[in-house]
């Protein structure tokens, strides 16, 4: 009977660890660090969107999706800093938003 019990335990521990990995890597890593900010319009060069952060930092996102182009607009994002990329505009950091959320 005991022999019955340890095999239904290491089964349901292993069925535990098999999907809790697998949530964690269909979800991306656990510790995201989310920006919180405000998308601004900036009448530079023709005009553009950044976000500026609560701390100050300014970002230029290059893929900013058209339903987040609202001057004043708060936000919280995930970018990915984009070193490589020749821009007309001097302002902010240009960054590659992966996830973006109204705030």
């Amino acid at each position: 009977m005991k022999r019955w019990v340890y095999i239904l335990i290491t089964f349901t521990l292993i069925f535990i660890v098999i999907f809790g990995c697998r949530e964690i890597l269909i979800r991306g890593t656990t510790n995201e660090n989310w920006e919180v900010g405000t998308v601004i319009y900036i009448q530079l060069e023709g005009g553009f969107y950044g976000i500026e952060t609560t701390d100050g930092q300014k970002y230029l996102p290059l893929n900013l999706p058209k339903e987040f182009r609202s001057n004043g607009l708060k936000v919280k994002f995930i970018g990915k800093p984009c070193e490589d990329v020749d821009m007309i505009y001097m302002w902010g950091i240009p960054v590659e938003i992966e996830k973006i959320q109204k705030q």
